[in-house]
């Protein structure tokens, strides 16, 4: 989305949120309001404020519509800022300088083949309701900034989004995508991946994708309504319409299906995780034997290893979240490797 100079890179607009403010929001009105929670897509996972400046400083002001403190991300290009930013609740200024060394960072950028133009500021939201973003200063259009030429899309739960990954640059959407030199479009929605029909045709139809995956099942395995484990039977019919959907609609490029990842019900041997587990992949081996573009993979093959986990032994701690992409980009990889050349 364009918006005053700037680009607000996965945001669709600006809606009012669940407390009446104006925020940034990644889906369009009538497929949120489709959704079991409304309001998560005001969630500013995997969003970027991208702009390239024409003075040596600018300022940049973020309203923060959040009740906590958080960390954000400043890259130039492909290059981090040697300091975060730290957000806290309101009106927040930061005065964004130029690197005095564009020169050589442009000289390795070419060298290295990196995909952003290093004259890109790119400010990461590390999740949280964010309202429009304001500039001072003088910045230049965006047009003909190199950018990567590939679009990674991610569906899934808070894992997905991001949570605990510390900071947004950390998270296993955003380390994949680096190593496959591809935008990430984060469909992450914390505790709220329900597998909605209309989420579903909602990624089936989306254009100019090279790579997509889904994590599927941890948001329904508990409801939080009964205070116990959910109906295996109603995950089933949500699987059983996700899957294919998406699966047709994009049987020409990548897709990775992934069930719940290592959690503490594992080493409790919870029965119910079991059984989400082989609704997944019972479903996605039918594809994986008919289309060598789709992948099933086991969550815990993906992330294997209980200090990658965080203290709620739920969600993958930065480690986790590391070794989530290497593993998941090397599958995109070996896929890629199959598929026929042009």
């Amino acid at each position: 989305m364009q918006y005053q100079m700037m680009e607000l890179h996965n945001v669709v607009g600006f809606e009012e949120n669940d407390k009446g403010k104006l925020a940034m929001t990644r889906l369009p009105e009538k497929l949120r309001n489709e959704m079991v929670q409304k309001h998560i897509a005001f969630e500013c996972a995997g969003v970027e404020i991208r702009f390239k400046m024409n003075d040596p400083e600018v300022t940049l002001i973020l309203h923060s519509l959040n009740e906590h403190s958080s960390v954000v991300r400043v890259m130039h290009g492909c290059y981090k800022a040697s300091t975060a930013l730290y957000v806290n609740p309101g009106r927040n200024e930061f005065v964004i300088t130029k690197p005095n060394n564009m020169e050589n960072l442009i000289l390795m950028e070419e060298e290295s083949d990196f995909p952003y133009d290093s004259n890109m500021v790119r400010i990461l939201l590390n999740g949280g309701h964010y309202g429009p973003p304001e500039i001072i200063g003088a910045l230049e259009p965006m047009d003909g900034v190199k950018r990567p030429k590939l679009n990674y899309l991610a569906y899934g739960s808070s894992i997905t989004a991001g949570g605990s990954a510390l900071l947004p640059d950390m998270n296993y959407v955003t380390w994949t995508a680096q190593q496959l030199k591809a935008e990430h479009i984060n469909y992450g929605f914390s505790g709220s991946a329900n597998l909605e029909r209309a989420m579903a045709d909602h990624i089936a139809a989306q254009k100019n994708i090279h790579f997509l995956s889904m994590e599927l099942g941890v948001n329904m395995v508990w409801d939080m309504v009964k205070n116990d484990w959910a109906s295996v039977d109603l995950f089933k019919e949500r699987v059983e319409y996700f899957i294919p959907t998406i699966a047709e609609a994009h049987k020409d490029i990548p897709v990775v299906c992934i069930d719940i990842f290592l959690n503490g019900n594992d080493l409790k041997k919870d029965q119910q995780v079991f059984d989400f587990r082989d609704v997944v992949r019972n479903e996605a081996i039918k594809y994986e034997r008919k289309n060598k573009n789709f992948k099933y993979v086991c969550g815990k093959d993906l992330l294997t290893l209980g200090k990658g986990l965080s203290t709620d032994l739920l969600h993958p701690s930065t480690t986790g979240m590391v070794e989530i992409g290497d593993r998941l980009a090397e599958v995109f990889r070996n896929i890629c490797y199959q598929m026929p050349q042009d």
